[in-house]
């Protein structure tokens, strides 16, 4: 295909004998020059390498970073209130109830932890009366009264958010988790009356009173929720009316 006319390439021809370059064409010289560019330019392959190599040692380092947490949080599962590694232990709980779980699985979780939180008020409860073991029972206290005031809420907040005409089959289990939590609740509060009669250290024996009382309110939270919810449903008003 030609892309210039005759006239075209005579015009072309004409101009570049004004211009007095000389274009002679060095087939062997650019070869050369190709060469010794290709030579001197970096290879690609040694980047790819480069690449690969990094890739591997930060994987390396990521896995290690997975095994340790994995290792960490094993062991902290088991800690209690007042230990070192607990605050992993909470970490771990946080983790499980941050993930996209039905709200009867994580209204399941918030019981588990409700019960944990009692196991550890038993394991604190000891003959020997000392500021230290005092301190350390309140602060399994302060662990009770956060873990129940937020298996409350949470699962409050989760009923709350399938309100409808009647109760559902998630409602009613809800609620059943409610009232669990509120037998809970009363355990923990038995237990923590205990501690607050035989506490001698005055100020742990009020911060011990407070958090007491912290519970109550949650089981009456608790308490409030499953009868208004009661109140919303038909078959209960009936129940009334008959």
């Amino acid at each position: 295909m030609n892309l210039f006319s005759r006239k075209s390439n005579q015009d072309l021809i004409e101009q570049l004998a004004k211009s007095r370059q000389d274009f002679q064409f060095d087939r062997f010289g650019i070869k050369n020059k190709l060469l010794m560019s290709l030579e001197n330019s970096p290879e690609e392959p040694v980047a790819h390498k480069f690449f690969t190599i990094r890739l591997i040692k930060y994987s390396a380092t990521f896995a290690g970073l997975l095994i340790f947490l994995s290792t960490a949080l094993s062991f902290a599962s088991t800690a209690k209130p007042g230990d070192k590694l607990f605050p992993l232990n909470k970490l771990e709980e946080k983790m499980i109830l941050n993930l996209p779980l039905s709200a009867e699985q994580k209204a399941d979780l918030q019981v588990r932890i409700v019960s944990k939180r009692l196991e550890a008020l038993k394991a604190v409860e000891n003959t020997t009366n000392n500021v230290r073991l005092q301190a350390k029972q309140l602060e399994t206290v302060k662990e009770s009264d956060a873990s129940i005031k937020q298996a409350v809420d949470s699962v409050s907040a989760n009923k709350n958010a399938l309100k409808g005409p009647g109760k559902t089959a998630t409602e009613q289990k809800l609620d059943q988790v409610l009232n669990q939590i509120d037998d809970l609740a009363q355990k923990h509060e038995q237990r923590i009356q205990s501690l607050e009669d035989s506490a001698s250290d005055k100020n742990i024996k009020q911060s011990l009173n407070q958090h007491l009382n912290e519970i109550k309110n949650s089981r009456h939270k608790a308490q409030n929720e499953i009868k208004s919810q009661d109140h919303r449903d038909p078959d209960h008003e009936k129940k009334s009316g008959d």
